[in-house]
């Protein structure tokens, strides 16, 4: 009798050992499901504004392809592909309007008018020299380059300094590619400002530290410059 009430203490202290073996297990689960929650959200918040740039950028392809295309088949009396790949640039600056400010959206509006009817009249063929495509050309890439440095602007004050460096070097380019369906090469002046937005613009996306007065000196001194070739497109 002895020995049974042995053998029936011992499986009892089994039991019970078990028992609390179980309900460490079943704590330590909820501690790793509230440890991996806490590292997702944590990856979720500092990957938010990635994912908030990167959707800036995932946009059709960039313009200058489609409208070189349609310069070369406009030359070659092709005026319906001309006005196709008018109408494949034009994507690109409704892409951006999306997420322009409200003046950038008034500017890419006004170019995006001015291409639809461009495209228009091409596959009509009531547009004679080349030139107005230059000229309409030009001026979506000057309405770009406003927007983007408007955007610049307001991610820099956002403290984003990866997104605005991305639209300050995009406005900067967008500024040269204005200039460049003019025929004209940018003044003096003017590239040195294209060149110190670039600079400033790699030193915000490698994050390597820049001061808030020389980036806003950078990115108004840009705006004035594309103001500036805006009044001389009518813009």
């Amino acid at each position: 009798m002895k020995r049974f009430i042995a053998i029936v203490m011992v499986v009892s202290l089994i039991f019970l050992s078990i028992g609390r073996i179980t309900m460490k297990l079943r704590s330590l689960g909820v501690l790793i499901v509230i440890m991996i929650a806490a590292l997702s959200a944590g990856c979720a918040t500092k990957q938010q504004p990635e994912a908030e740039r990167q959707s800036r950028m995932e946009a059709p392809d960039e313009p200058e392809k489609a409208f070189q295309d349609a310069y070369d088949n406009f030359l070659k009396e092709k005026m319906k592909d001309s006005a196709a790949t008018i109408r494949k640039g034009t994507e690109y600056l409704k892409s951006e309007a999306k997420d322009a400010s409200e003046e950038g959206k008034k500017v890419l509006d006004k170019s995006i008018n001015e291409l639809e009817e461009l495209a228009e009249q091409v596959e009509s063929g009531t547009v004679k020299s080349v030139e107005t495509l230059d000229d309409t050309f030009s001026r979506a890439y000057q309405a770009l380059a406003k927007s983007q440095q408007l955007r610049a602007t307001e991610d820099w004050a956002n403290e984003k300094s990866d997104a605005a460096g991305d639209e300050l070097q995009d406005a900067a380019k967008n500024l040269e590619l204005a200039a460049k369906w003019t025929g004209q090469k940018l003044e003096e002046n003017t590239q040195t400002v294209v060149e110190n937005s670039r600079k400033v613009a790699e030193k915000l996306k490698e994050g390597t530290g820049q001061l808030a007065s020389q980036v806003g000196e950078v990115l108004e001194n840009l705006g004035k410059e594309i103001d500036r070739l805006g009044e001389k497109l009518g813009n």
